[in-house]
């Protein structure tokens, strides 16, 4: 239930696209719906244009409790030179460097930075956000149309800054999968403090239709953390086709009938992701 296309010539009147298929397909079909727009699945597949979606799924909620971490893009060695950078752009330690696209092999390698001391030791470029402590629950939003669900997965541990300690380079596969064991992270159920705040279905409810409004698409995943003590929602990456292994396949296969029902969203990304396609 990953990334894939339904391989049918009609689904009731028209023919539906789960897939990215070329331009050149789409218009030789104008009859077929593209579920996710070929313009907003290549920006999702790079890291920084996954970061802009946020940002602007962010600034459009005017919500001041849902939010996206302070990033920059570094590329210029030097300690002096990244110490500015990171500066200017707010981010703070620790931070986590990540891969700036999404193609590569290595997309799920990250390195976590607790303080000055391992700027000298980074593998730019990088895209670098600040870290923001979480008691080690991510929600991962799963979204199909209009309907999403939520489930809560192992994640990072809380860290803090820390010029003494080396970095610490890890796969978001070993330590963000819903059966992870990790030294890094905070287990199955998190590690729950006094800082800990619940989950909003209510903003993650709002998330998931920005999102829908923003790309046109009906199948993505959204990443979210609960920050400790502010209880800000913090969306730290978005993902076209995501696996929906932990939606189970009853639930799947309900939600995506009703999607190919509907149709997909009529919102700002789709018509003109339509006619891009």
């Amino acid at each position: 239930m990953g990334r894939g296309a339904l391989h049918t010539s009609r689904f009731g009147p028209v023919s539906s696209a789960l897939s990215p298929f070329s331009g050149d397909y789409s218009s030789r079909h104008p009859r077929m719906v593209v579920m996710n727009p070929l313009p907003s699945w290549r920006l999702l597949h790079d890291r920084l244009g996954a970061q802009k979606v946020a940002k602007e799924i962010v600034n459009l909620l005017k919500d001041p409790d849902i939010i996206v971490p302070n990033r920059v893009y570094l590329e210029s060695t030097g300690v002096e030179n990244t110490v500015k950078y990171l500066e200017e752009a707010g981010v703070t330690f620790p931070f986590v460097c990540k891969s700036s696209s999404k193609m590569h092999l290595e997309h799920h390698r990250m390195t976590l930075v607790f303080g000055r001391r391992g700027l000298k030791d980074l593998d730019l470029p990088c895209s670098a956000e600040s870290y923001a402590n979480h008691s080690g629950i991510l929600h991962k939003l799963y979204v199909i149309g209009e309907t999403h669900f939520v489930y809560g997965r192992p994640s990072l541990k809380n860290f803090a800054m820390s010029d003494d300690r080396s970095n610490v380079i890890f796969s978001t596969s070993d330590v963000a999968k819903a059966d992870s064991v990790s030294p890094l992270n905070a287990g199955k159920h998190g590690e729950p403090t006094s800082q800990t705040r619940p989950v909003s279905a209510n903003k993650i409810s709002r998330i998931s239709e920005m999102m829908r409004r923003v790309l046109g698409s009906s199948l993505v995943g959204i990443d979210v953390i609960v920050q400790d003590g502010t209880g800000k929602h913090v969306i730290i990456d978005i993902n076209d086709f995501p696996g929906y292994h932990e939606v189970g396949i009853r639930k799947f296969q309900t939600a995506l009938l009703q999607l190919l029902r509907t149709g997909p969203c009529n919102c700002f990304g789709s018509q003109e992701g339509n006619k891009s396609s």
